[in-house]
């Protein structure tokens, strides 16, 4: 007060409230953040301080740990479980029928607690996955490792043996993972049938390859055959680098030397009669000759033929022209008729020299996106394209080591802290698929609806910097993108979640 009496000539009574309004303003400013701390329950802090959870390794487990952390980076996945446990949740709740048409009540449904304990479970592995699952996704405020054992007894109960630690594959545990929990759930539809007021989810994996020939001279194509896929296999290119596009594309594709193709062969018997002017032909020949000018214009190149009919074709051999020289170069095609909501790629670096088997180093250039096209193939032979799907990377487990031995390590997306629902503090993996725009097929609309209307989202700390963890069994560190990007030689699992 003296200070501002003596640099100004304000009354005393101005002075007075002057300096109250400063002391007051000086005091907030002081205290602010130890309001804002007990105002807002210490969010921030909590925030700053969230990290991941780890994996225990037994010994030579870092193929389950690491194909575990691969998934629990995609929130689809984590939707369809958090689906398939609301439905195992309710069917425990109410009454239905076996199949011997009693009734089922909650006192006598089969038991779905204690998961390694419920063999009879509808879905053992569904429930352990998700307790696991959410573990691995849940919000931490230190460092945290659990055991996978929950996974791994309930596979040993289901195949009733020992998971050797010397199988050491990610690919091949992620396939068998993923194909048991297809059976089950297949098992789960078949039980459901009849309640209408149940919405099984889609298994967010599988897709649909289809396989045939096409002859590069007649332009046929041999019979389709379809083939349900969890796992994109790719044989990565003897090669110092290649991209990731170019191998899913020459995938797609590979010539054939020397095929014999029946419609060639058909179409060269014909001709070669007419330009006789089907001289010396018998009643009976000229009656296969009519039957191979049906097959010529449509049937497959790799057609089953009447017994007589093949062995007339095979045994052709008139003037200059002998059948069995009839060969030419066919296409094989392996085209996507359907695209899988969540795409994992296996990266086969495995070369084999006539002797041993070594590890390909090639350097595989992946990105964050990838857009691939699903076709539509008709039995006439026309193949069109269909539509285009665009992927973002949410995991990479990367090998390091030889081919027989070496160590998996898993780089998982961060996804955004949901602030304000049911728990205080989870992992927002809901909110990924309530703000589709187009593809809500799989998904419950007014769970996803309520989750976008309630919810408020952060960014995990540091997210932007560093968007991954880096998860090596136990030990986890945060990661940029450039970082898990030039993983190119040693990338083993790509995951990838459609948009």
């Amino acid at each position: 007060m003296s200070w501002i009496k003596n640099a100004t000539n304000f009354p005393t009574s101005l002075i007075k409230k002057l300096s109250c309004g400063l002391l007051l303003a000086v005091s907030l400013y002081a205290i602010a953040p130890s309001l804002s701390v007990l105002v807002f329950r210490d969010s921030e802090q909590r925030i700053r301080k969230y990290t991941t959870v780890g994996l225990i390794n037994r010994g030579n487990d870092c193929f389950i740990t690491s194909s575990l952390q691969g998934l629990a980076g995609i929130p689809r996945f984590v939707e369809y479980l958090r689906q398939i446990k609301s439905i195992l949740q309710e069917l425990e709740s109410k009454p239905s029928r076996n199949a011997k048409g009693d009734n089922l009540t909650a006192g006598n449904f089969p038991s779905r607690s204690g998961l390694e304990n419920s063999p009879d479970s509808l879905a053992p592995l569904h429930e352990s996955l998700t307790s696991l699952i959410f573990d691995l996704v849940s919000v931490k405020g230190s460092r945290t490792s659990i055991s996978p054992k929950i996974v791994i007894n309930t596979l040993e109960s289901i195949f009733k043996s020992r998971m050797s630690s010397n199988q050491n594959d990610a690919h091949e545990f992620t396939l068998i993972l993923l194909q048991t929990l297809q059976e089950e759930r297949s098992k789960l539809v078949d039980y459901t049938k009849n309640m209408c007021d149940l919405n099984m989810p889609n298994f967010p994996f599988e897709g649909e390859t289809s396989k045939f020939l096409v002859c590069l001279k007649c332009k046929g194509s041999s019979k389709r055959s379809y083939q349900q896929t969890f796992i994109r296999e790719l044989s990565v290119p003897q090669q110092t680098s290649e991209k990731l596009f170019n191998i899913l594309a020459n995938d797609e594709t590979e010539i054939i030397e020397d095929y014999s193709c029946l419609i060639c062969q058909i179409r060269a018997i014909l001709s070669h009669e007419e330009y006789r002017n089907f001289k010396d032909c018998t009643p009976d020949e000229m009656l296969i000759l009519d039957t191979l000018r049906d097959y010529a214009t449509k049937a497959p190149i790799n057609k089953d033929l009447p017994f007589e009919i093949e062995q007339y074709v095979k045994r052709y051999s008139k003037n200059n022209l002998h059948v069995s020289n009839i060969k030419g170069k066919v296409i094989k095609k392996d085209i996507i008729v359907q695209l899988p909501d969540i795409l994992i790629v296996h990266l086969s670096r495995s070369t084999f020299n006539g002797i041993t088997y070594s590890r390909n180093p090639c350097n595989v250039k992946f990105g964050e996106r990838i857009e691939l096209i699903e076709y539509t193939s008709s039995e006439g032979g026309t193949i069109t394209e269909n539509r285009q799907i665009k992927y973002n990377l949410k995991s990479v487990v990367k090998h390091t080591g030889s081919h027989s031995r070496g160590h998996y390590v898993c780089y998982r997306h961060k996804t955004d802290i949901r602030l304000g629902t049911e728990d205080e503090y989870s992992l927002q993996s809901g909110s990924v698929i309530a703000n589709e725009e187009v593809n809500t097929r799989n998904h419950d609309q007014n769970t996803a609806h309520k989750l976008s209307r309630k919810s408020r989202c952060k960014k995990v700390e540091n997210a932007l910097q560093y968007p991954y963890w880096q998860i090596s069994d136990t030990t986890i560190k945060e990661s940029t993108t450039s970082t898990v990007l030039n993983q190119q030689k040693y990338a083993y699992m790509l995951y990838y979640e459609r948009k």
